[in-house]
């Protein structure tokens, strides 16, 4: 399976980031060595003594260190890349689909036995699957079978998780349930105006 391409597209963002940053480094590396070389050719040093060749060294250290540090991230970043051009596997090979749906809080399944919706965090730390709430087609409540339960969560989580990254199933409602638009809304009216909405 496939990432999905919300993550991939997250990810490349944070690595170009990270290649600057490794770019940067490297011309400080650079400039390191530079100046240890000419205050070493300033000074009436021979090049090939051990003091002159410990101190190229550990000017060598950080420049080696950065160039490492580019090369890895250029390497994750065109491999984001090819992963983000992709070609999913075909339903037809797979049997069922999985697509990222509301802007990254909406998972929809669908396979022989229909569409099954389910609510998602995919910015959580795990990632959040609310298994315990699906829905169908039209937003009705969907209750899951024990043999649909066993085949299609651990499907979800393999699709969410191909690089190992955790996914956290919610099998129950949380103590404090989930707000909707409306009451978020009431609240902020209130918190504005100084009196309720109602």
């Amino acid at each position: 399976m496939l990432l999905p391409r919300l993550h991939l597209e997250r990810r490349y963002h944070w690595l170009r980031s990270a290649r600057a940053i490794a770019s940067f480094s490297v011309l400080v590396g650079a400039a390191i060595l530079l100046v240890s070389a000419s205050q070493l050719r300033a000074r009436p040093v021979d090049f090939g003594s051990s003091f002159a060749m410990r101190t190229l060294v550990e000017a060598a250290i950080p420049l080696a260190v950065a160039l490492a540090s580019w090369s890895i991230t250029v390497v994750t970043m065109r491999r984001c890349v090819r992963a983000m051009h992709a070609r999913p596997v075909p339903q037809q090979a797979a049997n069922f689909s999985i697509r990222i749906a509301g802007r990254g809080e909406g998972l929809v399944y669908e396979d022989e036995d229909g569409t099954f919706i389910f609510e998602i965090h995919l910015s959580s730390r795990p990632m959040k699957l609310h298994a315990y709430d699906c829905r169908d087609e039209s937003f009705n409540p969907r209750i899951l079978t024990d043999p649909q339960r066993s085949r299609i969560i651990p499907r979800i989580v393999l699709h969410m998780d191909p690089w190992h990254r955790k996914v956290e199933v919610l099998t129950e409602a949380p103590d404090r349930p989930l707000r909707n638009v409306d009451d978020i809304m009431r609240e902020r009216f209130k918190a504005r105006t100084g009196r309720s909405s109602e």
